[in-house]
């Protein structure tokens, strides 16, 4: 008998464990001498995924979009517009990539692109460079220049939405929104910008 109770005790001070590694916390109680243990256990939730900043502008390297998360992304798209009534504006498309995470702290993410500015119509690329010219777009009283950026999850999953800039409104309510919000070049899940989705920064 003394033998089985040895053996019972062994396999559940096994389990407890291997619970302890796979869940992270764990509270053990033993009663009398039968070595009875018992196991709570709470799981490890990973942190919610959010836009905490976004900025858009120029420095000495040229055009750039930069965000931080509160969470590991897979993905990040910041779409950019330049409302005007006349019908004349100009929106561009790009990826924003991960450029500083910690692989063993998953609550943060910074996320940046830079791009070279002023090109022509004819020569934008996206991820390459913009049409928007330092000096002249990034000013706080520039005509109509409106951010969004899309955040995703290590799954690829849509996570989060900030909106920026002097038009959010007519940007949110696209495609039922301003005629002057222009659509130029393609807008990726254009579906996800919403009012709704969005928050305004």
């Amino acid at each position: 008998m003394h033998s089985m109770i040895q053996i019972t005790g062994i396999v559940a001070l096994t389990t407890t464990f291997a619970l302890t590694m796979a869940c992270g916390s764990e509270e053990t109680k033993e009663t009398g001498d039968t070595a009875t243990t018992t196991t709570t256990t709470t799981a490890t939730t990973e942190p919610t995924l959010l836009i905490d900043l976004v900025q858009s502008g120029c420095d000495k390297d040229g055009w750039f979009y930069y965000g931080e998360t509160s969470a590991w992304t897979s993905d990040a798209t910041v779409n950019v517009w330049e409302v005007r009534d006349d019908g004349n504006g100009w929106n561009e498309e790009h990826s924003v990539p991960s450029v500083d995470f910690d692989p063993d702290d998953p609550t943060y993410d910074i996320l940046e692109r830079t791009l070279a500015d002023g090109s022509s119509v004819a020569d934008f690329t996206r991820d390459v460079n913009t049409v928007f010219a330092c000096g002249v777009h990034d000013q706080a009283d520039a005509v109509g220049m409106t951010y969004t950026m899309r955040v995703y999850d290590t799954d690829m999953n849509y996570a989060d939405c900030a909106a920026w800039g002097s038009e959010t409104a007519a940007v949110l309510s696209m495609p039922a929104g301003s005629d002057a919000v222009p659509s130029i070049n393609e807008v990726t899940d254009a579906a996800e910008i919403t009012a709704d989705n969005c928050v305004v920064f």
